[in-house]
């Protein structure tokens, strides 16, 4: 075969399209390489039934004439391209020339390997194989993205891509064997892991050979054959995540970049930034090629590709700026950040639009049967909010910093509302591809994630106010979110798969979180009687509904309310709760089984601590919704019946009865009474009187009912003292007084005596002096 192609180029073939030599000059180089080719050929044959045999001397002849040939392989190569140009030939040149040589590079691989194996010269002979393994990851590279100081364009042909995706399996199967034997400790370890890896080598050098062959092919006539490509749904779905994941690091990264430049933990932020640039300089790599091993297909269409290679673009200017900071000593240098936050937008502006064109394309090439798993819309929503963690954290940097502080203000709220819009989105889902997500394991792991969230925002509100320890504490919140996220997405590919169990999804409350729940059902019922008493106000008031429906459906972050704690409870919302509050004319309804769906709240309150005040809780809560209901009931004219129901309750809740204990505690009685004084003010209006008038009435009890909350929260003080008789008060005190006053005459009469015995005593020492 090589012998049959050097006569086509010395002679030509016309059938193949083949020139004879053109010069003199590339005709004296084919005769030396037909020299030394024959040369090779003898060796090769007359020595073929020693394969193996380990003569060295034969090994060595045949290792040097190899070498010849291929210098003189290159001198003739590069002749002809010399000859093609000065010819005005129309080449791909320097691309193709680069090809042709990766095919030589892949056959080196195994020969220099098999050559180590049989012991020629292993130690000259591994260095020449780690400058091949060198030259040919370094030329994959180039042919694949360009070197633009040399005017190797990047590859930007669909077909062409996708054969280097093949070459590129093949070189990340081959390279680690290659490797192993160039890294080994010793020459003769190397020797033993080059016998041992040569025939699996070999194996795998003929599928490379024929993979870059083809790219070669394609390279030089790019439309030569290009078949087109069916995309599995998983690869669909590979290609977003990886798609998603490239914006998601960016942003990370940009963060970084910030906490650098406002000094916070600045040796731990150099560290993560340099990872974050590497690791996001790889895998924009692997997603414009794509990755057999990481099951990443090519861009399935030139237009994805071609967005894929604008946004390689745009990072390609940003990287070096984020490098910078992970290097940096001093200050940056004027611009260099208002330069960095503009490249910083246009690379996740340009990922958005390859994010989009996915999402268009996969809709179009694919039905709604082929669907499984989670819609590539819910996996980009997902991967978006992972994104908005870290965003939150670097608008507020850059307004830590002072650069347009208003704006990035601004971005911060918009960014803190679009997280809630999502979330909802998410959950309640849409007409089209999002269903909603009826899983209560699912919802009560959104509503945990969503308090990070939460706790980020808080955070961030505060560094936007100068707050650098709350800078440093984002620096672990955002890293816990987007791993909260991470899990969550997986959470819902299995809901969309059908795989998840909602069976075991009871959790434990405090009686904190139960009383949230509590407040708002309360405030469900309450704005179900104000859409029913509101009719010119309609919009605003089913409004206001639905978002409390929402976060009984789904928990909330602020106002605080967990996620439904139980099936049971999940179940009541969703099937009682949800089907009255979209109905304006349920009022009623809607306020017995919000009244109902109280009640099981106390309950398992309850059981958390039997001394929380539940019963009072409940009772104190449900007089807003009595008040609501006085208020409708007197637009309609007789509202008796309901100021009944709300003294009842407002009598129980003072003195007792009913299974619950009257109030004791001086600052619940204070309470009471404030809340008694407007009770009387809103009966004392007469009832002809002008509506904002009473509304005005109503809506001071109603905020004054909720201020109160905390005060009637509070359990009442147990009194655990034994209880003694009055008659004891009496004699128990006296006793004591007569054992006093018999220790104090006891004390008397003995000083007494003792002076008595003294005096004597002196007497007889005066009366013994004299004598």
């Amino acid at each position: 075969s090589f012998a049959h192609a050097l006569q086509q180029l010395l002679l030509g073939d016309a059938a193949m399209q083949i020139l004879a030599a053109p010069n003199e000059e590339v005709q004296r180089a084919l005769e030396l390489l037909q020299n030394d080719w024959n040369a090779l050929e003898a060796s090769l044959t007359d020595h073929i039934d020693s394969v193996g045999q380990g003569d060295s001397i034969v090994i060595a002849t045949v290792a040097e004439q190899n070498l010849q040939v291929l210098s003189r392989s290159e001198e003739v190569r590069q002749l002809l391209s010399e000859a093609s140009r000065r010819a005005g030939a129309s080449t791909k040149g320097l691309v193709v020339d680069i090809a042709t040589r990766q095919k030589t590079l892949i056959l080196r691989f195994s020969k220099e390997v098999l050559l180590i194996s049989l012991g020629y010269a292993v130690s000259s002979t591994r260095s020449v194989l780690r400058t091949v393994a060198d030259l040919f990851e370094a030329s994959q590279e180039a042919m694949i993205f360009g070197v633009d100081s040399v005017g190797l364009p990047k590859l930007d042909q669909v077909c062409t891509m996708r054969q280097m995706r093949d070459v590129t399996f093949y070189s990340m199967q081959v390279l680690p064997i290659v490797l192993e034997v160039v890294n080994a400790e010793s020459d003769l370890h190397s020797r033993a892991m080059a016998s041992t890896n040569a025939a699996p080598l070999a194996a795998l050098t003929e599928e490379f050979f024929a993979a870059m062959l083809r790219a070669e092919q394609l390279l030089e006539n790019s439309t030569a054959g290009c078949e087109e490509s069916s995309t599995s749904q998983g690869e669909w779905k590979a290609l977003l995540h990886a798609s998603a994941g490239v914006r998601c690091r960016c942003e990370m990264g940009f963060l970084f970049f910030m906490q650098i430049i406002n000094g916070v933990e600045v040796d731990a932020s150099k560290v993560k930034l340099t990872v974050q640039i590497s690791s996001e300089h790889s895998e924009l790599r692997k997603l414009v090629q794509g990755s057999r091993l990481d099951g990443i297909p090519t861009p399935p269409t030139q237009d994805i590709l071609d967005q894929m290679l604008e946004a390689l673009a745009a990072w390609d200017h940003l990287e070096p700026l984020l490098h910078f900071a992970s290097e940096m000593h001093g200050s940056l240098p004027s611009g260099h950040l208002e330069r960095t936050v503009r490249l910083r937008e246009d690379f996740e502006h340009r990922m958005d639009s390859v994010l989009r064109l996915i999402e268009f394309e996969q809709a179009a090439n694919s039905s709604t049967g082929e669907m499984d798993g989670m819609p590539l819309v819910a996996m980009d929503l997902l991967h978006l909010q992972k994104m908005r963690l870290s965003r939150l954290s670097a608008e507020a940097h850059l307004v830590l910093h002072g650069l347009k502080p208003d704006l990035h203000r601004e971005m911060l709220n918009t960014t803190a509302e679009e997280i809630l819009q999502t979330n909802e989105l998410l959950i309640l889902g849409d007409s089209n591809a999002l269903q909603p997500i009826q899983s209560l394991c699912v919802i009560q792991d959104m509503a945990d994630t969503m308090v990070i969230f939460r706790q980020v925002e808080e955070a961030a509100r505060e560094v936007t106010n100068g707050d650098r320890e709350e800078a440093a504490r984002l620096m672990h919140l955002v890293p816990e979110g987007s791993e909260r996220m991470s899990r969550l997405t997986q959470k819902v590919d299995d809901f969309y798969r059908g795989l998840v169990d909602d069976t075991n999804c009871s959790r434990s409350l405090t009686t904190e979180q139960w009383l949230q729940l509590m407040v708002e059902v309360v405030r469900l019922a309450c704005l179900g009687e104000d859409l029913a008493s509101s009719p010119g106000n309609a919009t605003a008031a089913r409004a206001a509904l639905e978002t409390s429906l929402v976060r009984l459906q789904m928990g909330s972050a602020w106002p605080p309310v967990p996620a439904q704690a139980t099936p049971e409870l999940y179940r009541e919302v969703m099937t009682v709760l949800t089907p009255l509050a979209q109905n304006p004319n349920e009022a009623t309804q809607l306020s017995s089984a919000a009244l109902a769906q109280l009640e099981r709240y106390t309950l398992e309150g309850l059981k958390v601590d039997p001394a929380w005040p539940g019963k009072r809780l409940q009772v104190f809560l449900w007089q807003k919704v009595l008040l609501m209901q006085v208020y409708r009931q007197q637009i309609m004219g007789d509202p008796k019946k309901s100021i009944q129901a709300f003294e009842a309750a407002h009598q129980q809740l003072k003195f007792g009865g009913g299974g619950l204990a009257p109030l004791v505690q001086s600052e619940s009685l204070e309470a009471w009474q404030s809340l008694d004084a407007l009770w009387l003010s809103f009966q004392a209006l007469p009832m002809v009187t002008v509506a904002s008038r009473v509304k005005a009435r109503r809506d001071e009890l109603l905020a004054a009912l909720d201020a109160l909350v905390p005060v009637f929260a509070v359990p009442d003080v147990s009194d655990n003292r034994v209880r003694v008789p009055w008659g004891y008060y009496v004699v128990y005190p006296v006793l004591g007084l007569l054992v006093l006053v018999c220790c104090v005459g006891a004390c008397c009469l003995g000083r007494q005596h003792a002076a008595k015995r003294g005096t004597a005593s002196k007497d007889a020492r005066v009366e013994e002096g004299r004598a």
